[in-house]
């Protein structure tokens, strides 16, 4: 495996990413890479050549790398971290979307395997996607997750170890990721399936998610954990990331329809959208802004999340019907 050869005079941080080929792992590549960092990037099976190829479409070969790591929950991945000045484990399955044996596994045995390989290889820090419906309590193998990573992190304290868990994460895809969305197919648009079901008149499911978070967001924070004060200095640093900005899709359907009047015909009825209690969750603000340095008044603005997915979905049919599909696909399952 050849391994990029950095000069002195490209010195600069470098990092592994676990999951870059996810909705917010892509844009966690891309953040890193718009910012001048070197990248590795862990990948397997068809997601190899593809990962390659959305990367390679908007940044220089020499500043990353993909690697074939088979099985994350194994294996020695020694080679692959020597150097890393820290890693970014965004392969998180998302709740419901897979079996509880697989997320069991992937959760768990994922991030304790990153986590120990991690300290072999003196890697100083480590950033774990959670997931936010572990906060407060957590349950199930998401929950059992966090709790074996924060058990990990106690115990070995040569590593500094960063949960952080993003809400419902929406937003545009990250240049590149249509590599990733060749044909129609739901469960390639992750979370933001649920706007896309907005683009469809006889749509009468629209799914409760009182707090969200533009995905870009979610990936600024991630890597914000890397460079803040370790957590010697300022205590567990276990994070639920989420908007303070009310996050409604009745909102969502109200902008759409007024700044994207193309689109009028094709949104579900705004009356059918159910008005919550909620529209965000309360999380620790201050010492978000303490320990990572993400402001509130920081945050996309609900509106410019809703637009700019919108535009994404757009654009990704485009794509489709170039290639002869259907497009709105008949998805009857939403």
């Amino acid at each position: 495996m050849a391994f990029p050869l950095f000069t002195v005079s490209q010195l600069s941080l470098f990092f592994q990413v676990t999951g870059g080929s996810g909705f917010i792992g892509y844009h966690i590549l891309s953040q890193l890479l718009n910012n001048r960092y070197f990248v590795r990037a862990a990948a397997r099976g068809k997601k190899i050549e593809l990962l390659k190829k959305a990367l390679s479409a908007n940044y220089s070969s020499d500043r990353f790398e993909v690697i074939e790591v088979a099985d994350i929950t194994s294996g020695d991945l020694s080679q692959y971290l020597k150097g890393v000045d820290g890693i970014i484990h965004a392969a998180a399955p998302l709740p419901g979307r897979v079996d509880v044996e697989t997320a069991f596994k992937i959760s768990i045995e994922g991030s304790l395997h990153i986590l120990r390989e991690a300290v072999h290889a003196k890697v100083p820090r480590v950033v774990v996607t959670s997931s936010i419906a572990t906060f407060p309590l957590p349950q199930g193998p998401f929950g059992a997750n966090d709790l074996a990573v924060v058990e990990f992190a106690e115990k070995h304290t040569e590593i500094d170890v960063t949960l952080a868990g993003p809400a419902f994460t929406y937003g545009p895809f990250a240049p590149g990721f249509e590599c990733f969305l060749p044909e129609p197919d739901l469960s390639a648009l992750s979370t933001n399936e649920s706007i896309y079901a907005l683009l469809r008149p006889g749509n009468t499911r629209i799914p409760i998610a009182p707090g969200a978070i533009d995905v870009r967001d979610a990936a600024r924070a991630h890597i914000l954990a890397l460079k803040f004060p370790p957590s010697t200095e300022v205590g567990p640093k276990r994070f639920a990331i989420v908007s303070p900005h009310r996050s409604s899709y009745r909102d969502a359907l109200t902008i759409i329809a007024k700044e994207r009047p193309e689109l009028k015909d094709r949104l579900t009825d705004a009356t059918l959208a159910r008005e919550w209690s909620l529209y965000t969750f309360p999380v620790e603000w201050q010492k978000i802004d303490d320990v990572l340095g993400l402001k509130a008044d920081s945050f996309i603005l609900w509106d410019k999340t809703a637009l700019d997915t919108v535009d994404s979905l757009v654009h990704a049919e485009g794509l489709w019907k170039e290639k002869g599909f259907e497009v709105p696909p008949l998805f009857h399952h939403l």
